[in-house]
């Protein structure tokens, strides 16, 4: 298929206007404030999130209430044809009859698969000031590593999967009583990705496939990996036991792999955003980096892609994923799940027990910290003596309620 034939057939609004889910991410209106600002918009998110809808709403918007002609919005996925930016431009141009003075808005989704992506968007962005370009991509590292290319030209919005809030509303449930709630939320953590939620599909086959696209079809284009097999060995043992620590000497050689080649594989895992590094805690970084990682699922639904852990293991990937945690701490014994906070002051343990007694809590109660947070099965799950230590308990259906306190 030809590269015109290719931007005709993403291109279908030129035509008619596109019917979308009239659900929107509650990223909306800070894209739509984004349009008027000089600068390119960068949207990062997991594979499935919603990135292409929530692009295309914006193409919707742009259309209807900001009134710039249809043909003058250009969509193009460099998952489904990828060439040089230029081209699509000069092609683009050439099949709407437009001139270079005209104002557009160039949406590039997908464009971690275009080698050297950040040089070809830096020379549209150059020579047209009149318009707008938005890009996406599914790499966090990959569009990372263009930040340096458009330093001062870019704003970077990071799309995660629904929180619990958007689930409600894009679900229509609404829980009356704290037990509902908690049914609710733990129906959630296994629907976090919009198809997940309308739809009576499979889960344990959606996200197999998604997995399977990530490491079989992405990282072979991206990184060039011929064989991907331990790719998905080691994210299968990070789903069936997410928080141990991976040691990557010992992993390499149960696998057959040097040292080097595990580490590098779990790098591409996790700018792929399927999975999350925790470093151990230290005052000292050269001392973090050197420490043992613990490594999750990027988000909580991953875990359909192998047997489910047990809820406690299942509650600890969820507090990792609402509060986009990156440190634990773990020293001669003495842990805590995660540490947390703009300063790093805050401790949160994870105990999905009936009764959590003082006993259970001892590190985090003894640990010089500003704050400290036990995330527990329900609301009466916490031993009341245990709150004269400093310990507020939240239930895990309540998780995001520890981020909303830490942003105040």
């Amino acid at each position: 298929m030809s590269l015109k034939d290719q931007i005709r057939l993403q291109n279908d609004h030129w035509r008619e206007p596109l019917v979308l889910p009239k659900f929107r991410r509650s990223l909306f209106p800070q894209l739509v404030r984004a349009l008027e600002e000089p600068f390119i918009t960068t949207l990062v998110g997991p594979r499935r999130v919603g990135k292409t809808t929530l692009l295309k709403q914006l193409m919707n918007h742009i259309i209807e209430e900001e009134r710039l002609p249809a043909n003058r919005v250009l969509y193009f996925s460099l998952d489904l044809y990828s060439t040089d930016l230029l081209s699509i431009l000069n092609t683009f141009r050439e099949e709407v009859n437009a001139s270079k003075n005209d104002r557009f808005v160039l949406i590039f989704d997908e464009i971690q698969y275009l080698p050297d992506w950040a040089s070809h968007v830096k020379l549209l962005y150059d020579n047209l000031p009149k318009s707008k370009i938005l890009i996406s991509g599914s790499s966090s590292t990959e569009l990372h590593r263009g930040k340096e290319s458009l330093a001062g030209r870019e704003v970077r919005y990071d799309l995660p999967p629904l929180s619990f809030a958007e689930y409600l509303n894009f679900s229509g449930r609404k829980p009356g009583t704290e037990h509902l709630r908690e049914v609710d939320y733990m129906h959630y953590m296994d629907h976090q990705l919009p198809d997940l939620v309308k739809t009576h599909t499979d889960e344990r086959k959606y996200v197999g496939s998604l997995v399977d696209k990530v490491i079989d079809i992405d990282m072979r284009k991206i990184h060039n990996i011929k064989d991907t097999t331990p790719l998905n060995s080691i994210f299968s043992i990070i789903s069936q036991s997410p928080g141990e620590v991976i040691i990557a000497r010992d992993l390499g050689s149960q696998m057959g792999l040097d040292a080097r080649t595990v580490k590098k594989y779990l790098m591409f895992l996790e700018q792929s955003l399927l999975i999350r590094k925790l470093y151990n805690f230290s005052g000292n970084a050269r001392k973090t980096e050197n420490r043992h990682k613990r490594y999750y699922p990027y988000y909580t639904t991953l875990h359909w892609y192998t047997r489910q852990p047990d809820l406690g293991r299942k509650a600890e990937t969820e507090v990792a994923f609402q509060l986009e945690a990156e440190y634990f701490f773990n020293n001669r014994g003495r842990e805590i799940d995660f540490i947390v906070g703009k300063e790093l002051d805050v401790g949160v343990e994870v105990k999905m027990r009936n009764n959590v007694r003082r006993k259970h809590l001892r590190p985090l109660i003894d640990t010089h910290l500003r704050r400290r947070f036990v995330v527990t099965k329900h609301e009466t799950s916490l031993e009341p003596g245990t709150k004269d230590a400093g310990v507020t308990a939240v239930p895990l259906h309540r998780t995001e309620s520890i981020r909303q306190q830490l942003d105040s």
